[in-house]
């Protein structure tokens, strides 16, 4: 389904009001701390407080066609900015319309351009795993060894291209992660990225335990005992 933005269901904030769209999948880390601060920042309410975190997101270099999106929604919210209780919406008068229009065919065009399924983010996942590890097999490790050794060793420019790379291939597996898993063989593609080889992604632990469950077709109950949650889990597959 192409993207489109949503109504927002309180027509006593403005003639035309919309949902702030979310942050595409893979947007930076470091670019959705910015973004969090904007939003406090409106949600401040103090006149111009938000022009300050506006700014750091402008210039904020994008690592991805996700940030690109993310700084174009945050541009759309600063033109257009509204608050209806804690939730950032898009505000508009008859006369601007036509703006939000377009910019809602440019936010479409964009996310077009984004994976899609599974098997698109996993081919974007591994390019970016292999420019990563061609770079540190060329250029970063053998500097690193001669700085070790008492040589000169990587230069700013060599650390912030390896810096560089490191944040898209970071971009690009949030990506493939936070797309849904077709089958118990994708998912666990996602644990192994997750905790293979001492890494500890737990942010990811409750996303994973809810895919796993929808992979297994289990039913959950947010009310049930801890005993009832497991036994549910087993789903029949102990009888």
């Amino acid at each position: 389904m192409a993207f489109q933005l949503k109504p927002w269901p309180n027509p006593e904030i403005s003639d035309i009001v919309y949902e702030l769209p979310p942050m595409p999948y893979g947007t930076s880390f470091n670019l959705l701390k910015l973004i969090d601060a904007y939003g406090e920042s409106v949600r401040d309410g103090t006149d111009d407080s938000e022009d300050a975190p506006f700014a750091a997101i402008s210039t904020f270099k994008a690592l991805s066609l996700s940030d690109v999106i993310a700084k174009a929604i945050i541009r759309l919210h600063y033109e257009h900015r509204g608050l209806d209780g804690d939730q950032l919406v898009l505000v508009a008068g008859p006369e601007q319309r036509g703006g939000l229009l377009d910019a809602e065919a440019l936010l479409a065009n964009l996310y077009e351009r984004l994976p899609q399924d599974w098997d698109a983010a996993l081919r974007a996942y591994r390019a970016a795993l292999l420019a990563e590890q061609d770079y540190d097999r060329r250029i970063w490790t053998p500097g690193y060894e001669r700085g070790k050794a008492g040589g000169p060793g990587n230069s700013k420019a060599v650390e912030a291209a390896m810096e560089q790379l490191q944040d898209v291939r970071c971009n690009a597996e949030h990506l493939l992660l936070d797309i849904p898993a077709p089958s118990l063989q994708e998912f666990t593609i996602k644990y192994l990225i997750c905790f293979d080889n001492d890494r500890d992604m737990n942010g990811f632990h409750e996303d994973l335990c809810a895919e796993a469950k929808r992979l297994l077709q289990i039913d959950t109950d947010p009310d049930d005992s801890e005993i009832a949650i497991i036994l549910r889990n087993l789903n029949g597959r102990a009888e």
